[in-house]
């Protein structure tokens, strides 16, 4: 909830400039029933505020008739019988709260020259979450996983609470850069949550744990439907984290990061207790820790004689080379498309929280499916070129699809396809990287994805010169993405990569 709070608090509503003459008739205006309010703010603009140029109707955002206004306004004044000059607005701005009663973007004033702000705080969060994947994981594979996972939601807690409080939009950034560095939640319980399983069980414990992320994503439109006061929609998404420390202690550490710590002893003592928990101490072999100690060993002395691998390991071949640099792109085109279409489900003509709503629900199908696509004659390959190009084809055609229900629609398809090719990428990388570089090769594809997420935040910007231009990139940049994958090659049915292969088509490992 927290990467996505941003939709809400700091939601962008209808405004025109305000008149300080008629300030306290327009504060009065907030007393009315709901169904008076509208009507009763939009008489002031409408003898105050001119007509966009373009012809269509709508009431300038950014500029206002300049003239003496009468000390009280009075039915049938018109500003424009007086003049047709019009000034900026020096009294600042009234906005239209009949569906938030406020927002960071109201309280801090991040419309007309400075409406881009908003999406320059979303880059600034997605900055802070590139930085805190390296610091967080780091902690959590030298100081284990629990640690970094209470680290984690310390982190997001105190830095949401504090952002509820604060008092202007650089501190409310500097807050919101601090909760992004510490927001590898997710991430870190999804880890936790594939290694206390056996092999047999990671793909249904990854798949529940990614239907469980869209019910946050769906209960956020939720609260947000139910809170529209930005500060305690802010309160209440931050005091569910609190909810993060049970976790700490109902579950125990990784045993797998207690082996590979050789902290045997207490890996020993979790393991027997989990085989009693589940009645199945009388299955567990007696010399069940003399083996896992054995196979540790071996491991150890496997990577004592294989080197590190490093990022050009990743270039060195041609194939290679191209793969790598094919893959991370698919990973840039993924999450810039994925975090675009979930960070702007307002453009899409609806009202804001069933938009966002449907943007999660549409997710569960699209992880449930995942696994028997990719095992299907489509293959991984198949699948994201499918995915892919439907999704680039979707964003393309909402900029010329009218606001309302089948705008929302053609959106929610672009959303469903590029949230499955999401999850096809994952498995496909891990597949096609050899196992020497396996590792360095995810998280290549890792920083590529959140790279991507911070242009993706500031190609929202766009929609301050075209309201679609975004959709037209995201399009774009999805279809591209389509296209390229038809080079990459087929993993299904193919045994893992174990070796690299040398210029000289010789295989190797890489040795010290």
């Amino acid at each position: 909830m927290v990467g996505f709070s941003q939709v809400f608090t700091s939601v962008s509503v209808d405004h025109w400039c305000a008149v300080s003459e008629w300030s306290d008739e327009v504060d009065e205006c907030q007393q009315k029933d709901q169904s008076l309010y509208l009507s009763c703010v939009h008489q002031f603009r409408d003898a105050s505020i001119p007509l966009e140029e373009k012809g269509d109707n709508t009431y300038s955002k950014c500029s206002r008739y300049d003239t003496d206004y009468p000390q009280d306004w009075y039915e049938g004044y018109y500003a424009g019988n007086d003049t047709n000059s019009t000034g900026s607005c020096e009294d600042g701005w009234v906005y239209d709260r009949s569906q938030y009663k406020s927002s960071a973007a109201m309280e801090f004033d991040l419309v007309c020259d400075r409406a881009y702000f908003v999406d320059v705080e979303l880059a600034i969060y997605y900055t802070g979450y590139l930085i805190g994947s390296f610091l967080l994981g780091t902690i959590s594979d030298k100081f284990g996983r629990f640690k970094a996972y209470y680290i984690s939601v310390t982190g997001v807690t105190v830095a949401g609470f504090l952002i509820a409080l604060s008092p202007t939009y650089w501190f409310y950034c500097f807050l919101r850069f601090i909760q992004g560095c510490a927001n590898m939640v997710y991430g870190l319980a999804f880890t936790i949550g594939i290694e206390i399983v056996g092999p047999t069980k990671r793909a249904l414990a990854g798949t529940i744990i990614c239907l469980f992320y869209s019910g946050g994503y769906m209960l956020l439109a939720v609260l947000a439907y139910f809170i529209t006061e930005w500060r305690l929609l802010q309160i209440t998404i931050t005091s569910c984290f609190i909810l993060c420390y049970l976790y700490v202690t109902i579950l125990p550490e990784s045993i797998r990061w207690l082996l590979s710590q050789k902290k045997y002893d207490e890996a020993e003592r979790l393991i027997r207790k989990t085989a009693r928990i589940n009645n199945k101490s009388d299955k567990l072999p007696s010399d069940f820790m003399a083996k896992l100690k054995l196979e540790e060993e071996e491991l150890a002395e496997k990577q004592k004689v294989v080197e590190s691998p490093y990022v050009q390991d990743l270039f060195r071949t041609r194939k290679l080379r191209t793969n790598t640099l094919n893959i991370a792109f698919q990973w840039v085109v993924n999450s810039m498309v994925y975090y675009g279409i979930s960070l702007s489900t307002s453009s899409l003509g609806s009202n804001d929280n069933i938009a966002f709503f449907i943007s999660g629900a549409v997710e569960i199908p699209a992880y449930l499916i995942c696994v028997p696509v990719i095992e299907s004659f489509l293959g991984r390959r198949g699948s994201t070129v499918i995915f892919e190009v439907i999704a680039g084809a979707a964003c393309i055609s909402t900029a010329f699809i009218p606001l309302g229900i089948w705008r929302v629609a053609v959106g929610m398809l672009g959303k469903f396809c590029i949230s499955t090719s999401y999850a096809v990428i994952y498995i496909y990388a891990a597949e096609l990287f050899p196992t020497p570089v396996r590792a360095v090769g995810i998280a290549v594809c890792t920083i590529a994805s959140n790279f991507s997420a911070i242009f993706s935040a500031l190609i929202l910007i766009l929609d301050q010169v075209w309201t679609p231009l975004p959709y037209l990139a995201y399009g774009s940049v999805a279809f591209i993405g389509g296209l390229l994958a038809m080079f990459l090659p087929e993993t299904r049915g193919k045994s893992l990569p174990e070796v690299l292969e040398t210029d000289d088509k010789k295989q190797r490992t890489i040795h010290r």
